[in-house]
């Protein structure tokens, strides 16, 4: 109640005119100008599977028809926006805005950010955007939004298993691909659940990196393996991804991953891992 009682105060404060009397109505004026607003200042996308989404923009007139030009920053070569320009017949006051994308170009972990503005502007009939405005479009892939899909059933060997005397030394390995992306993933490959996750950086190198982890000084990527060693607990990699150590020959069809295998009270040492298929 008290919301509703401090809102017809503020109307009234804006409509006052000085003068005891109430007006019987108000009506709002643009000084007759046109005028068009996004449906929000804001929004956050996901990337999706169909590569697009739409914002809206609003009409405010009933007036005769109006011509609104967008301007778009930050799209680059990845992100299409249309239409740019917007055109209301008379009567009509909402127009959908489409952006559209190439889903398997945009980089997982980074947000890209799309602006389009309104800017204040005459139009062929004469009326204009009372001020200029714009919307925020910021779109963030993460994992959660990848699809995954079977990509080859391989036999992959382990250097640090075979030092540990454990047996087997190697087993069959399935690896996935995500539709879309050159992202690919060797589904719990030391233990139930942890996934070794990797990108081709360069397929005529074999290069790769692990997305969403940031090197360290010396280069490495961290990766989480799960395997619990009986003696000092959680093991955990460091990826060395030199070619000269590491590469993911997608034509044939064979991978070496130089890890070097750690836990709290130490490391283990570099090893060789392999994986064909």
């Amino acid at each position: 109640m008290k919301k509703i009682i401090y809102f017809i105060s503020a109307l009234a404060l804006i409509f006052s005119t000085g003068s005891c009397e109430r007006e019987e109505g108000a009506t709002l004026d643009f000084g007759g100008k046109d005028y068009a607003s996004f449906g929000a200042a804001r929004y956050t996308f996901s990337a999706n599977a169909e590569g697009k989404h739409v914002v809206y923009l609003y009409h405010m007139s009933d007036g005769p028809s109006s011509t609104f030009n967008i301007s778009v920053g930050g799209a680059g070569d990845i992100f299409t926006v249309s239409p740019t320009q917007v055109n209301f017949n008379s009567g009509s006051n909402k127009a959908t805005i489409e952006i559209s994308y190439d889903r398997s170009r945009l980089e997982l972990f980074e947000p890209y950010t799309i602006t389009l503005t309104l800017p204040e502007q005459e139009n062929p009939e004469g009326s204009s955007v009372i001020a200029s405005q714009s919307v925020v479009i910021t779109y963030a892939p993460s994992f959660s939004e990848l699809t995954w899909e079977p990509f080859a059933t391989g036999y992959y060997e382990s250097e640090f298993i075979e030092d540990e005397n454990e047996d087997p030394t190697g087993w069959e390995q399935v690896i996935e691909k995500a539709l879309g992306y050159d992202m690919y993933r060797l589904p719990s490959l030391y233990a139930e659940g942890f996934d070794f996750v990797f990108k081709l950086e360069d397929e005529s190198t074999g290069e790769i990196s692990i997305p969403g982890v940031a090197p360290d000084a010396n280069g490495y990527y961290r990766w989480e393996t799960g395997y619990v060693h009986p003696t000092y607990g959680a093991v955990w990699c460091m990826l060395d991804p030199d070619i000269d150590w590491t590469f993911f020959d997608i034509n044939a069809g064979m991978a070496v991953f130089s890890n070097n295998f750690r836990v709290s009270a130490g490391s283990f040492g570099w090893f060789d891992e392999y994986f064909e298929w």
